[in-house]
């Protein structure tokens, strides 16, 4: 939809909205990867606290 709009805003020439969208549109990349790497860091602490619950789990 934002590309759409994009398009749609450039038809009248540079404007503040056309280069909003583009900010805008070159921005989600770098939510993606954020995501991404938020995913992965929870995944690898899940990994670490079960490794950990196993190793000290027969300790008193």
């Amino acid at each position: 939809m934002l590309f759409v709009l994009q398009f749609a805003f450039g038809v009248f020439g540079p404007n503040p909205v056309s280069d909003l969208l583009a900010g805008i549109i070159a921005f989600l990349p770098k939510i993606i990867v954020a995501i991404i790497i938020i995913v992965i860091a929870g995944a690898v602490a899940a990994g670490v606290k079960t490794l950990i619950q196993g190793t000290l789990g027969g300790l008193s």
